[in-house]
């Protein structure tokens, strides 16, 4: 399995992450739109970061009052690079795909997520 490189557009926020996501998800909730988010995921333990945690902030998100998922973002340029699942058994992450250097997303089917309806 060969590995590309995820960036933040300062380049504080770095990881390595498999060549091959299989798919890109195009989810219409209304986080995903605001952040101009295309997904791809990875299991945790298919994933090197780069660069400290310290270097991150996170935003909560909450589905019916319970934490589920923190969006991380570099506290420097502001960039939106990941989500990690806040449910333990859950060891899949989220990346923006749009960051990821050499990704060709055309060559990768995007799936159609309707989170608007959640």
């Amino acid at each position: 399995m060969g590995m590309l490189s995820l960036s933040c557009h300062c380049g504080d926020v770095r990881f390595d992450v498999p060549d091959n996501p299989g798919h890109i998800t195009q989810c219409n909730c209304s986080l995903c739109v605001a952040l101009g988010w295309r997904c791809v995921y990875f299991d945790r333990s298919d994933v090197t970061r780069l660069t400290d945690a310290a270097r991150e902030q996170r935003y909560i998100r909450t589905n019916i009052d319970k934490p589920c998922l923190a969006v991380h973002r570099c506290a420097r340029c502001g960039i939106a690079t990941h989500w990690e699942n806040l449910l333990e058994a859950e060891t899949r992450m989220g990346f923006n795909a749009n960051l990821i250097a050499g990704l060709d997303q055309t060559a990768i089917p995007v799936r159609l997520c309707d989170g608007a309806s959640w």
